[in-house]
């Protein structure tokens, strides 16, 4: 919202930053703190995808920008993320914070170990059927 405000050629309200437009981003990142980024990567091809992390991680690590990004794109939270939090629908809110790496590699809970291995109770991983 207080990216919208800096320049009256823009709405008042929250600005959504599509990747297809990046000739916007610019100016309107050159004075943020704080982006928010829902599903960036969503309908991207994979080349994309990866340079749009890359983009992101330059406004975050050059320009000392925080942003916050919400995804279920795996290659995006370990390349991007030093910090991620786990909402589980059904506790209804954060199950767990913390390194993706660490929380894919130690985590005892069962919904965010199969979240982050991107499997499922009864699925074999290896062979992609359903087991009994």
């Amino acid at each position: 919202m207080k990216l919208a405000q800096r320049d009256r050629r823009f709405h008042r309200t929250p600005i959504a930053v599509d990747y297809t437009v990046p000739r916007i981003l610019p100016p309107l990142m050159l004075e943020a703190d704080l982006l928010f980024f829902d599903e960036p990567s969503a309908g991207l091809d994979p080349i994309s995808a990866v340079e749009l992390d890359q983009l992101i991680l330059t406004l975050s690590r050059d320009l000392g920008i925080t942003v916050v990004i919400v995804t279920h794109e795996l290659p995006s939270i370990f390349l991007v993320a030093e910090q991620c939090i786990v909402l589980d629908k059904a506790a209804k809110g954060i199950v767990a914070r913390g390194d993706p790496r660490k929380l894919r590699d130690e985590s005892e809970i069962p919904f965010v170990h199969n979240f982050f291995m991107r499997s499922a109770p009864g699925v074999s991983a290896s062979e992609g059927r359903v087991t009994q």
